[in-house]
């Protein structure tokens, strides 16, 4: 870099390696006298424009500023493009004992690249001759088609109160079988199965005597 003329000096929107965000936001909020949320929006990865017509000779003096405060710079010339070579050597550059007086940041929305460094800006060529203006009140997209009428005839008014049956009741179910059931004795137990009743005695040995004396008197 030329040590004639004059340079912009930016910020890089990046910390150098190493550097705490805290520390390093809270260091140059000091020395530029301005709040650390306003220093803190410079770290966003994209350059900040904060000294412009400053002597080559002297950029030096404001990088090792910076670069001791934490924050990565960029020096570009009138006509050059930006030096990676500067932003390294900003980078490793030493400590500096004292700020320069003279750094302070632009206005937000102020103009940061001179008149030709700036892209230029293109006028779109849109074409309106085919566009007229519609009278107040007219519709703008057409008109939905009408609706079909509905034919319903068999449709009425219920009385007051009435109740409507909007689904037909199911019929009935069918009655149940009952061919097969009987009316149990009054005190039955239902559901109970009864024993079954035991055989009737043998008596096939058994005899009646001709008469009713006791056994073993005779009679005449």
């Amino acid at each position: 870099m030329s040590e004639t003329g004059t340079v912009k000096l930016y910020i890089s929107g990046h910390l150098i390696e190493g550097a705490n965000r805290a520390e390093a936001v809270i260091k140059l909020a000091d020395m530029l006298k301005t709040s650390p949320a306003k220093i803190a929006r410079l770290i966003d990865g994209n350059p900040h424009l904060i000294k412009k017509d400053l002597p080559a000779a002297q950029a030096g003096k404001y990088q090792q500023a910076l670069a001791a405060a934490g924050f990565e710079t960029i020096v570009k010339g009138d006509s050059d493009a930006a030096s990676a070579g500067d932003t390294a050597a900003a980078s490793s550059a030493p400590p500096a004992t004292a700020a320069p007086d003279s750094l302070a940041l632009m206005e937000l929305g102020a103009l940061v690249l001179a008149a030709d460094e700036r892209a230029p800006q293109r006028k779109a060529d849109i074409r309106t001759d085919h566009l007229d203006i519609a009278e107040a009140g007219s519709r703008i997209a057409e008109a939905p088609p009408a609706a079909s009428p509905v034919a319903a005839p068999d449709i009425g008014l219920a009385e007051h109160g009435a109740a409507i049956e909007n689904v037909p009741k199911p019929p009935p179910p069918p009655a149940p079988n009952t061919d097969q059931l009987s009316t149990a004795e009054p005190g039955t137990e239902l559901g109970v199965a009864k024993p079954a009743p035991p055989p009737p005695p043998d008596v096939s040995h058994l005899s009646l005597d001709d008469d009713d004396h006791p056994p073993g008197k005779k009679h005449s």
